[in-house]
């Protein structure tokens, strides 16, 4: 079981050299947080990492990229801060591309103001769990408002998260998208079945644990 409680931003610097998923899951977690400032450094210079920051820009975060150049490699740090993010549609090659990641863009989404629309995303229903149709049942009792295609969903935004208890399926993406939608929910989110998630991620849940700044609680 995977606990995690409402943050208020993601607040410091990470390394993560040359992964464009926790590059993704990072910068956008940071940005759906209104008080973020978080810098990552060795970010690559791969074709899925420079399209997911082509995808974060579309959604409205706001990024500073700044580009080093050696005689045998190309790496970027990046900068984020909390954003009003807003809609965009996601479908053919991009979300081929980012296949893995759709329940996570789809979290992104209900933080958007705006229609976000994700097409093309059939492959979520094979397997032995029908992963976009448990991604969309998680985020409606969190209170998402989402609508479901054959081949993908709606999401309207924004819209403020709830803490729940979610089953992720055994799917690590499925967990870590839950994990880190519970930072915007309100009270406590707790996640179970998330596979081998805290390992795959390893790099991932270590930056987590220092750059994450708890709400701070009204009494």
């Amino acid at each position: 079981m995977y606990e995690v409680k409402e943050a208020r931003g993601l607040i410091g610097e990470c390394d993560v050299p040359g992964d464009p998923e926790t590059t993704l899951y990072l910068l956008g977690a940071a940005a759906m947080l209104s008080q973020s400032d978080l810098t990552l450094h060795c970010v690559g210079d791969d074709w899925k990492t420079r399209r997911a920051l082509d995808l974060l820009r579309r959604l409205n975060a706001q990024l500073d990229i700044q580009v080093t150049r050696s005689k045998s490699k190309v790496t970027r740090t990046v900068k984020v801060q909390g954003s009003e993010l807003r809609r965009t549609r996601i479908g053919g090659e991009q979300t081929d591309l980012f296949i893995r990641e759709v329940p996570f863009l789809a979290v992104l989404g209900t933080q958007a103001a705006g229609e976000t629309v994700i097409r093309d995303a059939e492959d979520l229903r094979r397997g032995e769990t029908d992963r976009l149709s448990l991604m969309i049942q998680n985020l409606r009792q969190m209170g998402a408002k989402v609508g479901e295609m054959p081949d993908g969903l709606v999401v309207q935004g924004p819209v403020r998260l709830q803490g729940i208890e979610v089953d992720a399926g055994g799917d690590v993406h499925t967990g870590l998208t839950f994990a880190l939608a519970g930072l915007v929910a309100e009270g406590e989110t707790r996640v179970s079945n998330t596979g081998d998630m805290c390992r795959d991620f390893a790099e991932l849940f270590a930056c987590l644990s220092t750059v994450i700044q708890p709400k701070e609680v009204k009494i």
